[in-house]
C-alpha cells in the first residue's frame, strides 16, 4: 500500500525528534489527566459533606404546651449532633455571624426564639408556622450553599414530620374521644327516639285532651256569662250585709260601756266582802276566847263542887253551875255558827272574786268582740271594694273565656300539626340514632397506635427504585469529562503535530492524507486506551461492558481527532480557533451536566449538530444503562461525523497535492539525482 511508507516515515520523524517525542508522550496523557483529574476531584463530593463547617445557632426560648415545657430547638440540636450531613458547629449568634464574614463557615442554620412557641399555635385560631433561618455564604462557595439548602430542607422535613406526629397524636386522641362521644350520642339519640315516640303518644293524648279543653272552654264561656249575672246579686247582698254590720258595731259600743260599769261594781263588792271576811275572822277569834273562858268557868265550878260537896245541895250553887254549863253550850253553838258564817263568808268571797274575774274576762272578750266587729266592718268595706273589682275582673274573665275558647280551637289545630311534626321527629331521631351508631363504628375503626400516627404524619414513603443506578457523582460525570478529555487531547494533538506538512514528499494526495490520518488515529487510540485503563482500574469506574467501553472510547477519540484534523488541516490557525469554539459550545449543550431541557433554547437547537452530544449519550449507555441499541445509534452518528470530516480532509489533501505536484516531483527528481 503506497500510503504505509508515508505513515511509517511520519512515525520515524517523531521518534528521531526527541522534543517532539516527549511532547507526543505527554500528549497521550492529556485525556486521562483531564478526565481522571476532574473525576478524581469530584468523584463523590456528597459523601464528604461532613467536612463542611456549618454554624448552628439555637435561640429557641421554648414554650408550654398542654401544661408541659417543650423546646423543639433543643430537640433539633440533639438530632443534629447525631447527624453526619455536615460538620455542625453549635455556636452563639455573634460567633456564627463573625465566622460567615471570615469565611470559616459555609452557612448558618438559626433556630429563632419563637420556634417552639409558633409550633404550639398549630391548633389555635391564627397559627404561626415555625421557621428555620438558613443563611448560606454563597460568595464563599455557591454550590456548597445549594447543597446545604437541600440538606436543610431535609432537616426541615424531619422537624415538620415530628411536629405532625405530635398533632396527629392529638388528632387521633380526639378521634378516640369523638368515637366515645358518638357512641354516647348514639345511645342518647336512641333514647331520644324512644322519648319522641313517648312524646308522640303524649301529643296524641294532648290533642284529645285539647279537644276536651276546647269543649270545656266553650262551657267555661257560657258559665262565666252566668257567673257574671249571678255575682251581681252577690255584690248587692254584700252591700246590705255591710249596712247591718255598721249597726252591730254601734250596739257593741253601747254594750261595752255597760260591761265597764258592771266590772266597776263587781270590784267594789269584792272589796266589801274582803272587809266582811276580816271582821268575821276577828269575831271568830273572840268567840273562841269566850268559849275557852266558859270552859274554865265550868271546870272551876266542878272543882269547887268536889271540894265542897255541901254545895251540891245549895240551890244557888246548883243554879249557878247549870247556868255556867248552859253558857258554855251556848258559846259552843255560837262558835260553831261563827265558824259556819266565816266559812260562808269565805265561799261568798271566793264567789265574788270569781264573779269579778268572770265579769273582767267577759269585758275583755267583749272588747275583743268590739274590735272584731270593727275589723269585720273594715273587712266588709275591703270586701265591698274587692267585690267591685272582682265584678270588673269577672267581666274581663268572661271576655278572656271567649278568647280562650277561640285559642283552644287554634291550639287544637296546632296540636294536630305538632303531632305530625313529632312523627317526623321520631323518624328523624331513629335515622340519627342509626347514623350515629354507624359513625361511632367508623370512628372506632381509626386506630391510635404509634405506627398509625407515624403513617399519618408521613403518609407517603418514597421507595426509590433506580433504573440504571449511578453509584456516585464521579460515575455520573464520567461521560462528560471523558468526552471532554478526549476532545482536548485531540485539540492539543493539533498543536504539537504538524497536521499538514508531510515528513517526506508524498507520492499522492491519498498517501499524504493517510499518513497524517493514521498517525492521528494511532495517537487518539493510545489516548483512549490509557484513559480507559486509568478510569477502570485507577478510579474504579463501573461499566456495563468493558469491551464496549473500550470500543466506544476508541470511536469517540477517532471522531474528535478526525474532526479537529479536518479543521486545522484545512483552515490552520482559524481552524484551531473554530475547534475551540466548538468545544465551548459542546461544554454547554451536550447535556453532560444539566439536562438539555433546562439550558437556553438557542443552545438546544445546536445540540444535534455537535459530536460530543452523541459521545456523552453513548458513554451513558455503555457505563450506566447498558442500552446497546442507544450505544450503536450514537456510534453510527459519530462514524458519520468521522466519515464526513475524513472525506473532506482527504479531498483537501488531494486538492493540495495537485497544486504542489510539480514541486514534489522536482524535489523527488533532485533526490534521485543525488
Amino acid at each position: 500500500m503506497p500510503m504505509l511508507p508515508a505513515f511509517f516515515q511520519e512515525v520515524l520523524s517523531l521518534v528521531k525528534d526527541k522534543k517532539v517525542l516527549v511532547s507526543v508522550l505527554v500528549l497521550l496523557l492529556i485525556p486521562v489527566l483531564y478526565s481522571a483529574t476532574f473525576l478524581w476531584a469530584f468523584w463523590d463530593p456528597y459523601n464528604k459533606m461532613d467536612r463542611l463547617p456549618v454554624a448552628v445557632v439555637n435561640l429557641d426560648e421554648g414554650a408550654v404546651q398542654d401544661g408541659k415545657k417543650v423546646n423543639l430547638g433543643a430537640e433539633l440540636v440533639e438530632k443534629l449532633r447525631d447527624n453526619q450531613s455536615f460538620n455542625w458547629r453549635f455556636v452563639n449568634l455573634e460567633e456564627a455571624q463573625k465566622g460567615l464574614e471570615e469565611n470559616r463557615y459555609y452557612m448558618m442554620v438559626q433556630i429563632p426564639p419563637d420556634f417552639s412557641r409558633d409550633a404550639a399555635t398549630a391548633v389555635k385560631e391564627h397559627p404561626d408556622a415555625p421557621k428555620l433561618v438558613y443563611m448560606p455564604n454563597e460568595s464563599f462557595n455557591f454550590l456548597a450553599a445549594q447543597i446545604g439548602e437541600t440538606a436543610v430542607r431535609k432537616i426541615k422535613e424531619e422537624v415538620s414530620k415530628s411536629i405532625r406526629e405530635e398533632y396527629v397524636t392529638l388528632l387521633l386522641d380526639g378521634f378516640d374521644k369523638m368515637a366515645d362521644g358518638l357512641k354516647q350520642a348514639g345511645r342518647g339519640a336512641h333514647e331520644l327516639h324512644q322519648g319522641t315516640r313517648e312524646i308522640e303518644a303524649g301529643v296524641d293524648s294532648l290533642e284529645q285532651h285539647l279537644q276536651h279543653a276546647a269543649e270545656g272552654s266553650k262551657s267555661l264561656k257560657e258559665g262565666s256569662e252566668a257567673l257574671t249575672a249571678a255575682y251581681g246579686q252577690i255584690h248587692q247582698g254584700i252591700q246590705e250585709t255591710h249596712k247591718g254590720t255598721k249597726q252591730l258595731a254601734e250596739g257593741t259600743a253601747q254594750l261595752q260601756e255597760g260591761t265597764t260599769r258592771l266590772l266597776d261594781g263587781a270590784r267594789k263588792s269584792q272589796a266589801g266582802m274582803t272587809q266582811l271576811e276580816q271582821q268575821l275572822g276577828q269575831a271568830s277569834q273572840g268567840i273562841d276566847q269566850l268559849e275557852k273562858s266558859s270552859r274554865q268557868l265550868t271546870q272551876g265550878m266542878m272543882l269547887l263542887a268536889k271540894q265542897h260537896p255541901e254545895l251540891a245541895n245549895d240551890p244557888a250553887f246548883t243554879a249557878l253551875y247549870q247556868g255556867s254549863q248552859s253558857l258554855h253550850d251556848g258559846i259552843q253553838e255560837l262558835a260553831a255558827a261563827a265558824r259556819q258564817l266565816a266559812k260562808g263568808a269565805d265561799q261568798l268571797a271566793d264567789g265574788q272574786a270569781q264573779l269579778a274575774d268572770g265579769i273582767e274576762q267577759f269585758h275583755g272578750h267583749f272588747r275583743n268582740l268590739d274590735a272584731g266587729v270593727r275589723q269585720l266592718l273594715q273587712g266588709e268595706e275591703q270586701l265591698l271594694q274587692g267585690s267591685g273589682k272582682f265584678q270588673e275582673s269577672l267581666t274581663r274573665f268572661k271576655d278572656g273565656a271567649s278568647e280562650l275558647a277561640d285559642g283552644s280551637s287554634r291550639l287544637q289545630q296546632g296540636a294536630r300539626s305538632l303531632h305530625e311534626g313529632m312523627q317526623q321527629l321520631a323518624e328523624g331521631s331513629g335515622t340519627l340514632s342509626k347514623k350515629l351508631s354507624e359513625a361511632s363504628e367508623e370512628t372506632s375503626n381509626v386506630k391510635n397506635h404509634p405506627e398509625n400516627r407515624t403513617m399519618i404524619a408521613d403518609p407517603v414513603q418514597m421507595d426509590i427504585e433506580k433504573i440504571h443506578e449511578v453509584p456516585n457523582y464521579g460515575t455520573g460525570f464520567t461521560p462528560y469529562f471523558l468526552s471532554l478529555g478526549l476532545y482536548v487531547g485531540a485539540l492539543i494533538l493539533s498543536i504539537i503535530l504538524p497536521l499538514r506538512d508531510p515528513a517526506t514528499f508524498p507520492r499522492s494526495g491519498s498517501s499524504w492524507f493517510f499518513s497524517k490520518f493514521l498517525l492521528c488515529l494511532l495517537i487518539g487510540l493510545l489516548q483512549a486506551v490509557i484513559a480507559d485503563l486509568v478510569l477502570l482500574y485507577g478510579l474504579g469506574v463501573p461499566v456495563q461492558s468493558v469491551p464496549k467501553f473500550f470500543f466506544f472510547t476508541a470511536i469517540t477519540s477517532l471522531c474528535f481527532v478526525t474532526l479537529i484534523q479536518f479543521l486545522v488541516t484545512t483552515l490552520d490557525q482559524p481552524g484551531r480557533f473554530l475547534a475551540i469554539l466548538i468545544l465551548i459550545l459542546q461544554l454547554t449543550s451536550s447535556a453532560g451536566t444539566f439536562p438539555l431541557e433546562v439550558i437556553p433554547q438557542a443552545l438546544q437547537q445546536i445540540y444535534a449538530w455537535l459530536p460530543m452530544s452523541y459521545s456523552v449519550a453513548g458513554f451513558k449507555a455503555v457505563i450506566s444503562s447498558g442500552n446497546d441499541a442507544l450505544m450503536w445509534n450514537n456510534v453510527k452518528v459519530l462514524l458519520l461525523f468521522t466519515a464526513g470530516a475524513g472525506l473532506a480532509t482527504w479531498m483537501f489533501f488531494v486538492y493540495l497535492y495537485r497544486r504542489q505536484k510539480k514541486r514534489f516531483a522536482k524535489h523527488e527528481a533532485g533526490e534521485l539525482a543525488s
